[in-house]
């Protein structure tokens, strides 16, 4: 169980980062283009993957952790 809150601390941390770069390119970009799709894309997926995966995390730690 380790392992895997620390792996899934891991993915958190990398998607945050990741959506934390990808934000202004998808803003710089022409709004409804074909770039301006795809960033905003990546941006989506960075952000829903901290909110997926911080439910497991939660459940496993124990109360008050």
């Amino acid at each position: 169980m380790e392992t895997f809150l620390h792996l899934n601390r891991w993915l958190h941390i990398a998607a945050g980062f990741t959506g934390f770069f990808v934000a202004p390119v998808a803003l710089l970009v022409r709004k409804g283009g074909a770039a301006h799709r795809l960033w905003g894309r990546v941006f989506f997926w960075a952000m829903l993957e901290p909110v997926m995966d911080w439910w497991p995390g939660k459940r496993l730690l124990p109360a008050g952790a």
